[in-house]
C-alpha cells in the first residue's frame, strides 16, 4: 500500500522538476458527477476529520513540527469551513459527536482515500490510463453509508495536506550546490480536498495543490490555495420534492 508520506513525497517530485509557481496540477471529477443530485430540502455534507501536517525541511531530511501542524489544522480547517459556509447549498457537520466504531471506520477509509488519489494523479497520463480520463470511476467502497443512515448527511468532505518549511541551513545548502550543477529540493506544500458519495463511496471530485511559496502558517498563503482548490468546486443540482 501507498503510505500517505511516500505519496507526499513523489508529489513532491513532480513540483521539483516542473518549476516552483503555484500549480492546481489535478482536479477530478467522477462519471457520476454529472447525474448527481443533493436530496431535496436542507443538504448535509460531514467534514471529515482535517488530516493536515507541517514538517521542518532540514539539511540532513525532515521531521514533522507538533506546534506547526496544530497551527496549520487550524488555518486550514477555519478557512475550509468558512469557503464552505458562503457555498450554501451544504450544511456542514462535524464528526466529533459520532461514537468509536464510526471514528474507526472513518480512519480506515481515509487510509483508502490516500492510494485512489495518489493512482488518479500519478498514473493520469499513462497510455494505459487514458480511456478512464472521461469515465473516471474512483470509489472507496460503501463502507461509510452507515454514516448516511446515522447522520442524515448525504456527502463527506476530506481536506488532507502537507506543508514542508524550508531551514536557513537547508538554504544555504541548495544555494551552494547550484553553483556545482546540484539540485537541492527546497519546501513544498500539497492539498488536496475531496467530496465523497457516502452511500456508494464513489469519488465525486477532488482537486490538489501543490506549491513552493504556499504554506500553511499563513492566512494570506492559504486562502490563495483555496481559491485554487475552490475554484472547480461542484455545483450540485438539487433534486425535487
Amino acid at each position: 500500500m501507498v503510505t500517505r508520506i511516500r505519496m507526499f513525497t513523489l508529489l513532491f517530485s513532480v513540483i521539483w522538476l516542473t518549476g516552483c509557481m503555484t500549480q492546481s496540477i489535478h482536479s477530478e471529477r467522477h462519471q457520476a458527477l454529472s447525474t448527481y443530485k443533493l436530496p431535496a430540502g436542507t443538504s448535509k455534507a460531514l467534514l471529515l476529520p482535517i488530516d493536515i501536517t507541517v514538517h521542518e525541511l532540514h539539511v540532513s531530511g525532515s521531521e514533522e513540527v507538533p506546534a506547526w501542524t496544530a497551527k496549520g489544522t487550524q488555518k486550514v480547517g477555519a478557512a475550509v469551513r468558512n469557503r464552505l459556509a458562503r457555498y450554501g447549498k451544504l450544511r456542514i457537520m462535524e464528526t466529533d459527536h459520532l461514537d468509536e466504531s464510526a471514528q474507526k471506520a472513518i480512519d480506515q477509509h481515509l487510509a483508502l482515500y490516500y492510494p485512489v488519489l495518489f493512482t488518479q494523479m500519478m498514473y493520469r497520463n499513462e497510455k494505459a490510463w487514458q480511456h478512464k480520463l472521461s469515465q473516471v470511476d474512483s470509489t472507496l467502497g460503501p463502507g461509510l453509508a452507515f454514516l448516511q443512515q446515522q447522520t442524515g448527511a448525504s456527502l463527506a468532505i476530506v481536506v488532507s495536506g502537507a506543508d514542508y518549511i524550508s531551514t536557513s541551513g537547508r538554504k544555504m545548502t541548495s544555494f551552494l550546490a547550484a553553483a556545482f550543477g546540484v539540485v537541492v529540493p527546497m519546501g513544498q506544500s500539497f492539498l488536496n480536498i475531496g467530496i465523497i458519495d457516502l452511500k456508494t463511496g464513489n469519488l465525486l471530485w477532488n482537486n490538489t495543490t501543490l506549491s513552493a511559496s504556499l504554506g500553511f502558517l499563513e492566512d494570506k498563503d492559504v486562502n490563495e490555495a483555496l481559491e485554487h482548490l475552490f475554484a472547480t468546486f461542484p455545483a450540485f443540482r438539487r433534486a425535487q420534492p
